[in-house]
């Protein structure tokens, strides 16, 4: 298989390593979110050989035309965008599939945390949004990314065989095991779409305080999860005896904190992406009756 992706780092993709390993797509093209100008070019090229595509698509498509992607020339589209070929997916479900190099599950976490919440962030509007609407919580917050305070380079859990991205993970995550809360504001509100960030602080222990689609509970059980809404109109007790009891709940949870939903939904993945010949309009119809499950409500 071809791939147009420069961020493909092979053996630590799910996705893209299964497509790939698969004898029959050894001649298709698979267009990833971030591309080169001779991807463009080879992308344009498809719309006239007549050659088989599989596109992915995690991004939110409001915030640029560049993620922008020609469906109608796929084989399969891998995408939260709700089109003819789409197979439901998202960032959050890329993660849940490399849980063994998108974060990692166990690591010594420090036995007495700073009591303080952080943000790890370097998108700008993202981190002014916060700002402006929630001015006391961004005020006791510690902030850390590219516009702000370096997240600190943790050698001892680096990984030589993973990318320096899955590394920049890793730190982040150490980081994170050492506060007491984690302010996580999805990217965008685009239907479908979801980042999966609190999962980082979860398996470090930290409790999200999210902000984020709605429906984020149908894919991490609300009980380990507090809503930002709500944390911004409690006192300063009741935020401490929030965080407390969802701290106690991650403690107990043994690291599982998917629902049953995308426990079903990455069996199904997982079984379909591994068959000798992957049944891509199967995948196609059955995807998207999950995808209606995963954004009701």
């Amino acid at each position: 298989m071809f791939i147009h992706d420069i961020y493909y780092d092979s053996g630590h993709f799910y996705l893209i390593d299964r497509l790939k390993e698969n004898k029959y797509l050894i001649n298709c093209h698979y267009y990833g979110d971030h591309l080169l100008k001779r991807d463009w070019l080879s992308i344009m090229k498809r719309l006239y050989d007549g050659s088989d595509v599989i596109l992915f698509s995690g991004e939110a498509q409001e915030h640029n035309w560049k993620y922008l992607r020609p469906s109608w020339i796929a084989k399969a589209y891998f995408t939260h965008i709700k089109t003819k070929r789409s197979i439901y997916f998202n960032f959050f479900l890329q993660d849940a599939l490399d849980i063994d190099t998108g974060y990692q599950c166990n690591f010594p976490r420090p036995m007495k945390k700073n009591g303080r919440t952080l943000l790890i962030a370097s998108n700008t509007a993202k981190i002014n949004k916060f700002k402006n609407n929630y001015k006391d919580i961004f005020a006791e917050t510690d902030l850390y990314g590219t516009f702000s305070q370096n997240v600190p380079n943790n050698n001892f859990h680096h990984n030589d065989s993973v990318s320096n991205l899955k590394n920049y993970i890793y730190d982040s995550q150490y980081l994170s095991s050492q506060y007491t809360a984690a302010i996580c504001i999805d990217n965008s509100f685009e239907n479908g779409y979801l980042q999966g960030t609190p999962m980082m602080h979860l398996h470090a222990g930290t409790v999200p305080i999210y902000h984020g689609p709605a429906y984020c509970k149908n894919f991490i059980n609300e009980e380990y999860i507090i809503e930002l809404e709500k944390y911004a109109k409690m006192n300063i007790k009741q935020r401490s005896d929030a965080i407390k009891k969802v701290s106690e709940k991650i403690e107990s949870a043994e690291g599982i904190f998917f629902t049953n939903l995308v426990i079903d939904y990455l069996d199904f993945l997982k079984s379909t992406l591994s068959a000798e010949k992957i049944d891509f309009k199967y995948m196609i119809s059955q995807s998207n009756d999950y995808r209606n499950k995963f954004l009701k409500g």
